[in-house]
């Protein structure tokens, strides 16, 4: 993963017409998304499945103790998702389409996204790509 530069600011407001604090916004949650890839921390949790079988509302959430904790958190990425160009109503990513996983199209989505910006290398988003979060419906 690549240290936020000016070069990165620049790809982050290019790519997603974001400017001043929210770039760095940004960046932070595209850290906290990638950490929680990586370290199979990532949740979704598929609230509804409409009968047609053609699209979903999910929800992504970043499972994280404090060092020391003893309780477990949950961070949403609403803002991150909104702002990546997913389709957000309320708290909910809504996805279309059949015939494929549709957790992993998310995160495959996002994970090429960051790459195009510059934050994460060709290997590390393919490796990344790969990484489907856990589901709980």
């Amino acid at each position: 993963m690549k240290k936020y530069s000016k070069k990165i600011e620049k790809a982050i407001a290019e790519k997603t017409g974001l400017k001043g604090d929210e770039i760095l916004e940004y960046y932070k949650d595209s850290v906290r998304w990638i950490n929680a890839i990586e370290s199979g921390r990532m949740i979704c949790f598929v609230v509804s499945v409409a009968k047609s079988g053609m699209s979903r509302k999910m929800k992504f959430l970043e499972c994280s103790c404090p060092k020391g904790g003893k309780h477990y958190f949950y961070f949403n990425f609403i803002w991150f998702l909104r702002r990546s160009g997913e389709s957000v109503q309320g708290d909910c990513v809504n996805v279309s389409g059949c015939g494929m996983d549709m957790i992993f199209a998310v995160n495959y989505d996002i994970i090429s996204k960051l790459e195009m910006i510059g934050i994460i290398s060709k290997e590390e988003s393919a490796r990344l790509a790969q990484k489907t979060p856990t589901s709980i419906y």
